[in-house]
């Protein structure tokens, strides 16, 4: 006798196979397969590189460079910490370009920031830590107003040598002042009382030239060499660069100095009232 899965043709017995079912398992196998496969192959992205932080005013903008890898699956979005990694902020709202903009830091406070990514498995690896000091106020903001050494009227001013150094546009008595913050000036003694429109600093020395073609140097700000070779040009700015100081005046001259003691006439390229 033969059950319902069988059949005689010509006196021979065949099963009949099951193909369907045999497919069907198969199908449901290799399909759980693969997800296990993909769910296996998404990680949390890599650490991004190459963190740059520049402090702004209560603020800082960052840029990186994106992780080497994203884990298997997009990146949706950065995470920022501001304090080595002790708590984390989502860029709200989410983004995916190289560069943020932290905002509401406190000026003058350093901050140690760092970046990870984001993707569909989780927050990636933080990248190393970068510092920060956001700058303060607004510009024209936060400025405090200081006694000068005198009344003159302060036209110029220099830093070197570990000194401020200011000359005047106009005045009596001292005609220059100096400072090693900024905040409390002593007069000094110029060599003449003269309209002293510009001040610099350069290979260890201050110079300062005049409206009526005089120049005089300082190796401190505070004793003072007049300096010939200005001649009567009306010399209305002074500064130094690549080995030489440079002077120029209100008839379209120039003049040029490797030491700020021998002064050499130029062609300026025009004969403006430089």
């Amino acid at each position: 006798m033969m059950n319902k899965s069988q059949k005689t043709v010509r006196n021979r017995t065949f099963r009949t196979p099951r193909q369907p079912i045999f497919q069907l398992l198969m199908a449901l196998l290799i399909a759980s397969s693969g997800m296990i496969m993909q769910a296996r192959a998404q990680t949390p992205p890599n650490a991004p590189t190459s963190v740059t932080a520049t402090g702004g005013v209560n603020s800082a903008h960052i840029s990186f460079t994106v992780p080497s890898s994203n884990g298997g699956a997009t990146i949706t979005n950065y995470e920022y910490s501001t304090n080595n990694g002790s708590s984390w902020t989502a860029l709200e709202p989410a983004r995916t370009d190289r560069t943020f903009t932290i905002i509401g830091l406190t000026s003058c406070t350093a901050y140690d920031v760092k970046v990870r990514a984001v993707n569909s498995a989780g927050s990636g690896t933080a990248s190393s830590a970068v510092s920060v000091t956001p700058r303060i106020g607004q510009s024209g903001i936060n400025l405090t107003s200081r006694a000068a050494a005198g009344t003159n009227n302060w036209r110029s001013v220099t830093y070197g040598n570990g000194v401020f150094v200011a000359t005047p546009w106009s005045g009596q008595g001292s005609k220059v002042m100096t400072s090693s913050d900024g905040l409390n000036w002593t007069s000094r003694n110029s060599t003449g009382d003269n309209t002293w429109t510009s001040v610099t600093y350069g290979n260890g020395l201050f110079v300062a030239v005049a409206n009526n073609g005089s120049v005089m140097t300082s190796p401190d700000g505070t004793s003072w060499t007049s300096s010939s070779g200005g001649g009567s040009n009306n010399w209305g700015g002074v500064s130094y660069g690549n080995g030489v100081f440079v002077a120029v005046a209100g008839n379209g001259s120039v003049m040029t100095s490797p030491d700020g003691t021998t002064w050499t006439s130029r062609t300026a390229a025009k004969a403006y009232d430089w």
